[in-house]
This record gives structure tokens, sequence and C-alpha cells, in this order.
């Protein structure tokens, strides 16, 4: 089965100037965009991505008809910029140091990917209405068989994982 990559090419052209389009992903090609160094950044974000979400449940971090948000997809643009950026690192002016200058956005959409899938801070507004269970433990619910376990006692709304306890 092959999945499908969330982003396109429009959607990281779209969030930066032409310019620093070209001079992200002009990887050998002396000021011209190399489209399939593009979509090789795309490919490896969305691999990524999977990898950071293999224990979520499909509706946790997309919409009805398994849609992306714009969030997300913001999220996987800066990791397509991380990859990019990764292959030709830039010299610090401050320190000389050579670095990638998009490793705080990286640790952001690993930060949000980790609360998507641990469905904690962040949830999306038109996620599949779910309650996780935590892995290998055991899923309550309310009275009358809904997902609302307002009832439970915190013990079980911590055990399930709809409440946080910060452990």
């Amino acid at each position: 089965m092959t999945i499908p990559n969330y982003i396109t090419a429009s959607d990281i052209s779209t969030r930066l100037t032409p310019e620093a389009y070209i001079r992200w992903f002009s990887r050998s090609t002396a000021g011209t965009l190399d489209t399939a160094f593009v979509a090789l950044c795309i490919d490896d974000a969305c691999s990524l991505w999977n990898s950071w979400m293999g224990d979520a449940l499909a509706g946790d971090w997309t919409a009805d008809g398994h849609t992306v948000g714009n969030v997300v997809k913001r999220h996987l643009v800066n990791l397509s910029l991380y990859l990019a950026a990764d292959q030709s690192p830039r010299v610090s002016a401050d320190d000389g140091k050579s670095g990638n200058p998009f490793a705080h956005q990286y640790t952001e959409a690993e930060n949000y990917a980790k609360q998507l899938r641990q469905g904690h801070e962040a949830k999306l507004l038109t996620e599949a209405v779910t309650v996780p269970s935590p892995r290998g433990g055991v899923a309550t619910v309310g009275p009358y068989g809904n997902t609302d376990d307002s009832s439970q006692s915190p013990f079980v709304r911590v055990a399930n994982g709809s409440r946080w306890s910060g452990f």
C-alpha cells in the first residue's frame, strides 16, 4: 500500500517568497528550482511525519475524509525546509558555526505531532470524535456507551488518556 504525500510543491511555494523557495530548493542547479529535490524533501518530510504519527488513530490528525489541516501542512512544509537546509548547512554570521536554520521548526513539528498522537494539548477541530486509549491500556467510556468519560474518576481518566497527568 502506498501512502500518499500530504503536501505538494505548491503548498511550499505559497508559504514562501519566490526568492526563498528557489534559494532553499536549488540544491546544485545554480539558482534554478530543482523539482526532483523538492519532491524528495516532500517525500522525506511525509515519511518522517508518518513515523511520528504511526501509533495515532486515523482521525486524530486528519479531518473527515482524511484531508490534512492547514496547521499540519505548515509543520510538513517546515519539515521539508529543514530537510532541504540539512543538505546544505548555513554558517552563522554570529559564531561561525554551521547548522540548520530550521532546527527550531523541526522541534516544533515533532512536539506538535507528539501532542496530536497523545491527544493532550493539541487537537484539530475537525478530528474524529474519539478518546485515545493508552498503549496497552483499557479504554473506558461514559454512561450509555458514549465517549464522554467526565463521570469517571480522575484515575480512570488519566489511565485512558483523556486527562493529562503530567508524567
